[in-house]
């Protein structure tokens, strides 16, 4: 499949990339990026003209003497472009490793209400039998892997698991993000538990914060981006944690300001987004 000149432009810009035309031609496109105190180059090649070799390499030497570090990349398809600056930007090995932790974090604080240990003893998560709403489909007996079963269609997606108290929503909700990260074929999972800051009123906020804490390099817009194209899916534990307050006060205001969390979230489902909420 040829790639368009216009395409990768695009895709670079999306990423905070600055189209250096001075530097392109046809077969070749460069790009620059700036973080801090570090100007870096990028030359993508679009096309198969071997006589462009020379000319690529003295543009990197022209980069190299303004100060700004400079390499080459080629690929076949705009997919693989998009999954190399998804790759490169969300630093998916070390993002899953960061999730694995949270994973393992979760377990130790759940066997601490177990303080007659014994080596003998481990965590395990129990499927219990479950109802699906509004759905043809028949459950399975693995109630993660309904779930990680309906990542997979092109549609968006919001999927609400909804308990009472103490019936292992997050429980379950860490199961599905450490199954997530177990298979790289898997997207790629945003994680966020309101009870964190139970006195957020707008989920917008409560979006960019958590982004700002797990990534230094990739702002709101590109995590939305990605969620509805399919890269990442946003499991969000603990919805009635923002409204509970709500819930039990007799101000309007704070009543209605619930509204716009659900508002948000609708927005978000576009394109192949899912999202999924226990509450």
């Amino acid at each position: 499949m040829e790639i368009f000149a216009s395409q990768v432009v695009e895709k670079y810009k999306k990423y905070g990339f600055e189209y250096k035309k001075k530097y392109s031609n046809r077969s070749y496109l460069t790009f620059t990026f700036r973080s801090g105190f570090f100007h870096n180059a990028e030359v993508v090649k679009v096309g198969n003209n071997a006589d462009d070799t020379q000319e690529i390499e003295k543009r990197l030497k022209e980069l190299n003497k303004v100060g700004i570090s400079a390499k080459i990349t080629e690929y076949s398809t705009l997919k693989d472009i998009e999954e190399g600056l998804f790759k490169g930007f969300f630093d998916v090995k070390a993002w899953r490793k960061r999730i694995g932790s949270e994973y393992q974090e979760y377990v130790e604080s759940v066997m601490l209400a177990y303080p007659d240990q014994s080596e003998d003893l481990s965590y395990d998560y129990i499927n219990a039998p479950y109802t699906v709403v509004n759905s043809d489909i028949q459950p399975s007996s693995k109630i993660v892997d309904d779930i990680i079963s309906r990542f997979s269609d092109d549609t968006a997606q919001l999927i609400l698991i909804e308990a009472p108290a103490g019936f292992g929503k997050t429980c379950t909700s860490y199961e599905l993000i450490n199954q997530l990260i177990s298979n790289e074929c898997n997207p790629i999972p945003f994680f966020t538990e309101f009870s964190r800051d139970r006195q957020a009123r707008i989920f917008s906020h409560v979006f960019v914060r958590e982004v700002d804490r797990a990534f230094s390099q990739v702002n709101s817009d590109i995590v939305e981006y990605e969620l509805k194209h399919g890269r990442i899916v946003m499991v969000l534990d603990g919805f009635d944690e923002l409204l509970s307050d709500t819930q039990q006060s007799d101000s309007s205001e704070d009543y209605e300001n619930a509204e716009p969390m659900l508002e948000t979230i609708s927005e978000l489902l576009e394109g192949k987004s899912k999202i999924v909420i226990t509450s």
